[in-house]
């Protein structure tokens, strides 16, 4: 459908021109001044209109700090006029010139701080990492400047230097290091919690760039010099201003409402980065206009569109302005760095394609393109495929944008944003590959009717059975296993999807359809094949017993969500809806997954979702997710609805249903992820669990603080004040006025009811499990465990079982707890549950401790809605453990060989039973049993 246009515009570019066209946006955005940025808008205003484009215009986005779009705060404006940074002592060095702005524009951080007019002496502190709160420690900072080596987009670093009261920041940082030891490094990122440049409110801050070389130069001079003070002459201004727009059209014909845009930013400081972009953007315009004006070729069936402006910002406040015309965006290019020399940038040109949500033919067509164009030419010029990311404007490619969007691009390589990056880092060629083909694939789309969709249909269906087959064979040779089995049904889900997504342009379109039914008649021959070979493998299969695998609990609860989009647009690196404290807990998290809330189409469960995300990048599946989909519900991006809700009444009605009496004493064992949406969270479950057992009864939980001083991090055990590490609903229940709390400083019980006084009371004195402390208390009143969606793995009364064994899995320990009087005390017990045991693993596989309990039916099993519910006696479990502890005295300890703990206590305890210093049973007499 291409080749006519490739061949009709091949040669009509020239590198020379879009060199040329590029010069004026790389003078002006190289100073990283608004002033200058406008000029740039003007310019390209001006030669949009010169070429002949229609509807151009500038559509001011302010730059206040304040204005909120997506995922975006608008940045602040700044103006820039001088730099100068030179040694003023040692007198040695004075002098010395470290950074001018007027030769090297890089010099100065964008959005910097002034200093007084005239300048001023500024001593500068040395801090290896000014991103790590820690080497702040002993330095005074406070009024000077820091002298760091930290990538200059590390987190926290202007934060963190604001919080101390430095008056700025140094940096030395460059992509390329020593190798280029001469080259200034950009820094554009400059804010102190959200956004891109500083936000209304945030304090202002020097901020300088060096080279590696300046850098070394620096560093010595302070290691050999008590104090080091630089004068500092910065003349600049931070104030409101906009951010402008431009775009303009080639009008289509008859379905002329319907666009295919060609977007990319301009206003950053490289020639490649992104001058030529913008470059390349212009002349691609203006050589369709005039082949069209010359009659060379058509009008358009649909409109063309130019869209120039700021990197993310821009794109996605015009998403916001103009919805209409996006929603009738059929297609998208990106153009972002087209054009550095290969034998600079070390890479080879990258074609990025569209994430797997939004699969399409656009993807095919533009690789085809290339095929075609470079196999036609003798070229020493690499080009590869790469997939999906956001690294710029392609998340229009998000569905909730909705526009599939691929991006030719040149990787910029060390010299990326910086100095280094000038007009003659340009190769001329590469101008000319990227321009020649941008322009096939933005016109071919613009045109295609019927015919080039009949063509695309047959492109895609031979790409589909050609994929399909591979991961047939892939299959085959795996002996069908099912991770295999999982990637052959997702490939040909992509597969039909891909076919499908060519009705976007040709809507009604029969021929599709039956390409589609014969994919799927081929698909479904696959899949009789498979099951036949599936059949006799299993029938050959060994019998010899396997270990029983679980599903992870995180795979029920994500089953129970279904998330929708809330917002239009993607989330970004920065996450800036997200409240700072859940940000600082998650952003590293949302960095890794964020791209999976594609997948999100409101009628997906979370399960479902996470499944497709781990195909796409070929990544286990992690129910972290399911914490993160949470944080993003309350940062406003997504929300969550639950197919299955719980109130107090219904875990009542649970509870009772399943063998929990008013009088009970309970020990509850609980996750609340496991549980799903409660009706009133963590207080609807306790209240629930304390009316179930009445007034007369006894609701326990343990409160555990682990905090050991062999664990290198002890601290003061205090029971009025010590969070627990056993789940937030035991932490949210410790903490009630009705309940009590055992001061044992490692595995404190806490109580409500009848018994709480007894259970609690003198704990501490004992080591954490004897018989005479809470657990022997739980075991004489004859308390039932409740494990409430956390699986078997907590089961701490098992603990019980080897101290009351005498077993030698349990070591002494020390720690640090407040005694009366506010002073630290050192506490040792003599039995601790150290090191590693079999049923920690019960999450993953069933253990021999569960595998035994259940033939003694020990264990009974139901749900609190979707949380699974273990169900124990625990004279029972004690009693039947210690009998079969007669005769398997390792069953808790695991039978990894590599697990040296394990294998050191199980051959201890073998020791001790032939001496007899094992204890099976409990004492029979059980005095002061007080549960009758």
């Amino acid at each position: 459908m291409f080749k006519n246009i490739l061949s009709l515009l091949d040669g009509q570019f020239t590198g020379e021109r879009i060199k040329h066209l590029a010069e004026p946006i790389y003078e002006n955005d190289r100073w990283s001044s608004f002033d200058k940025y406008h000029q740039t808008a003007d310019y390209c205003f001006e030669k949009m209109k010169e070429f002949g484009l229609k509807n151009v215009e500038i559509i001011p986005h302010p730059a206040d700090g304040k204005t909120w779009c997506g995922d975006w705060i608008a940045p602040l404006g700044w103006i820039a006029r001088k730099g100068i940074v030179k040694v003023f002592s040692p007198e040695s060095e004075k002098g010395k010139l470290l950074a001018d702005y007027q030769s090297i524009p890089n010099h100065l951080v964008r959005w910097s701080a002034p200093t007084k007019p005239g300048g001023e002496e500024i001593e500068v502190v040395y801090i290896e990492d000014a991103s790590d709160i820690k080497q702040y420690e002993g330095k005074d900072i406070k009024g000077k400047l820091i002298f760091t080596h930290i990538d200059v987009y590390a987190e926290n670093t202007k934060k963190l230097a604001c919080k101390n009261g430095a008056r700025g920041i140094i940096f030395d940082h460059s992509w390329g290091g020593m190798d280029y030891p001469d080259n200034v490094c950009w820094c554009n990122d400059w804010h102190n919690d959200i956004g891109w440049g500083p936000t209304i409110g945030d304090p202002p801050l020097i901020g300088i760039m060096i080279s590696p070389r300046q850098g070394k130069y620096l560093y010595q001079l302070i290691k050999n010099n008590k104090k080091v003070t630089l004068h500092v002459d910065i003349d600049t201004e931070i104030k409101e201003d906009t951010i402008d727009i431009i775009t303009g059209i080639i009008p289509g014909k008859d379905l002329k409402h319907e666009e295919v845009l060609v977007l990319g930013h301009i206003y950053e400081c490289g020639a490649d980065d992104n001058a030529s972009g913008g470059a390349v953007m212009m002349e691609i315009m203006r050589v369709l206009t005039e082949n069209i004006k010359n009659g060379k070729l058509p009008i358009p069936q649909r409109t063309i569109r130019i869209l120039m402006g700021w990197e993310w910002l821009s794109s996605n406040y015009y998403a916001y302005k103009y919805k209409k015309r996006i929603k009738n965006t059929v297609a998208a290019l990106c153009l972002d760095g087209t054009a550095m020399k290969q034998t600079l940038a070390e890479s080879p040109f990258h074609i990025g394609l569209n994430p797997h949500a939004q699969v399409s033919y656009t993807d095919i067509l533009i690789e085809d393109i290339y095929r075609v164009y470079f196999d036609d030419k003798n070229t020493l010029f690499k080009w590869d495929i790469k997939p999906f990311i956001i690294s710029t404007d392609t998340f229009y490619a998000d569905p909730t944008i909705n526009i599939p969007t691929v991006y030719p691009a040149q990787a910029p390589g060390k010299g990326w944003h910086s100095s280094w990056d000038t007009i003659e880092t340009l190769d001329e060629k590469v101008l000319e590959y990227a321009a020649v083909t941008s322009a096939t694939y933005l016109y071919s789309i613009a045109n295609a009717g019927e015919k080039e969709a009949l063509s695309l249909g047959e492109r895609c269906f031979a790409e589909g059975k050609k994929e399909i087959s591979e991961v047939v064979s892939q299959l085959i040779n795996s002996g069908i296993r099912r991770d295999y089995l999982e990637k052959f049904y997702y490939r040909t889900y992509l597969a039909r999807k891909r076919l499908q997504s060519i009705k976007r342009i040709s809507p009604d379109n029969k021929y599709i359809d039956g390409l589609d039914k014969e994919l799927s008649k081929f698909i479904n021959n696959e899949v009789v094949s498979l099951e036949k070979r599936m059949r006799k493998i299993s029938h050959k299969a060994s019998t010899r017993e396997t270990i029983e695998k679980k599903s992870p609990r995180w795979l029920n609860i994500a089953e129970n969500i279904i998330p929708h989009r809330a917002m239009l647009g993607p989330i970004f690196h920065h996450a800036a809806r997200m409240p700072a404290e859940l940000r600082e807990k998650y952003l590293s998290l949302s960095n890794k997954y964020k791209e999976s809330i594609f997948w999100i189409d409101g009628k997906r469960n979370l399960r479902e979702v996470i499944r497709l995300w781990s195909l796409e990048k070929n990544i286990p599946e992690d129910g972290q997710i399911i914490k993160l989909y949470r944080a993003y519900e309350k940062a406003g991006y997504i929300k969550l609805e639950y197919k299955i809700k719980l109130n107090k009444n219904k875990i009542i009605s649970a509870l009772r249903e399943n063998g929990i009496q008013k009088g009970d004493v309970i020990l509850v064992h609980s996750s609340l992820n496991s549980l799903g949406y409660i009706n009133g969270g963590v207080t609807t479950i306790i209240k629930a669990l304390e009316e179930t057992v009445g007034q007369e009864g006894t609701v326990v939980m343990p409160s555990f603080t682990y905090s050991t001083v062999s664990s290198g991090k002890p601290y003061n055990f205090q029971e009025t004040t010590s969070m627990t590490k056993t789940g937030e609903i035991s932490d949210v229940f410790w903490r009630q006025k009705n309940v009590l709390r055992s001061k044992h400083p490692s595995h404190s019980l806490a109580a409500c009811g009848k018994y709480a006084e007894l259970i609690t009371k003198n704990h501490e004195k004992y080591n954490p499990y004897a018989k005479e402390g809470g657990f022997g208390k739980l075991y004489q009143l004859n308390a039932k465990i409740l494990m409430i969606g956390c699986g078997l793995a907590p089961n701490s009364t098992l603990h019980a079982v080897e101290d009351w064994s005498n077993h030698p899995s349990m070591v002494p320990d020390e720690y640090l707890a407040l005694n009366e009087k506010g002073d630290t005390v050192k506490i040792r017990y003599e039995r601790e549950p150290q090191g590693h045991r079999d049923f920690y693993l019960s999450g993953e596989r069933v253990t021999k401790s569960e595998k035994m309990l259940r033939e003694y039916g020990v264990i009974k099993d139901f749900k609190i809605g979707i949380a699974a519910v273990h169900l124990m006696k625990i004279r029972k479990l004690m009693d039947t453990c210690l009998r079969h502890m007669k005769k398997d005295p390792n069953f808790l300890l695991c039978d990894n060989h590599k697990c040296k703990y394990c294998q050191e206590k199980k051959k201890k305890a073998l020791e001790m039973k032939s001496k007899g210093q094992l204890v099976f049973e409990v004492n029979k007499s059980r005095t002061g049993d007080f549960a009758e």
